[in-house]
């Protein structure tokens, strides 16, 4: 379940009727605070299989009986599409804060700002914060 939805803009500003382009950054929306496999579902449209992941500033966990158990990634990495497709698909996880990016093959340098982030060859940007706030970079 995914609520709460909006598109954010280019200098934060919402269209308006009086012209003028804005460039869409990315969508914000709101996940429960509950143990589930989130990533899967909002990554689903996504062929996982087609990137490499970087998996930086994390901690969410995989859940096992009912229970917090081990970090979800153990630590910041760069991991290949099919094995963040299993840990994705094989564990019902809970997810405090990530940061995930997807790249070709060929990753770049490390994105801390938007501006890095469009001279980069990441395509794809997921910023889960405090546990149901989601940031995703266009």
């Amino acid at each position: 379940m995914i609520f709460c939805a909006e598109t954010f803009y280019e200098n934060g500003m919402i269209p308006s009727n009086e012209g003028g382009v804005l460039l869409r950054r990315g969508l914000r929306f709101t996940i429960p605070n509950q143990y589930g496999q989130f990533l899967k579902a909002i990554l689903s449209p996504i062929p996982l299989d087609s990137y490499q992941w970087n998996v930086v500033d994390e901690e969410s966990y995989i859940v096992n009986e009912g229970q917090l158990d081990r970090l979800l990634f153990p630590e910041s990495t760069v991991i290949d599409g099919h094995q963040f497709a299993e840990l994705l698909t094989y564990h019902e996880h809970y997810l405090i804060f990530v940061d995930i990016k997807a790249f070709q093959p060929n990753m770049s340098s490390e994105i801390a700002t938007y501006e890095d982030f469009l001279h980069s060859t990441c395509e794809f940007a997921l910023l889960v914060t405090d546990s149901q706030d989601v940031t995703n970079l266009l």
